[in-house]
């Protein structure tokens, strides 16, 4: 799920933001909040929906950080 670019922030930086859910594993997810058995992960982008579908952004970021 994503959503529109929004202002975020008290200087009202210019984001969307990208919410990805997994089934919750035994073991605590280290990332993310997990609720009823989901984990939900939220990612904050600058990249243009038009151009970085909600997946993109996420393969992104699990690149960049090792997710």
């Amino acid at each position: 799920m994503t959503a529109p670019m929004s202002l975020w922030g008290k200087t009202g930086v210019r984001c969307r933001v990208v919410v990805a859910t997994h089934p919750a594993a035994e073991k605590k997810s280290r990332i993310g909040h997990t609720r009823n058995g989901v984990v939900y992960e939220l990612f904050f982008t600058h990249l243009p929906q038009d151009a970085f579908t909600a997946s993109d952004v996420v393969a992104l970021y699990e690149a960049l950080w090792g997710l």
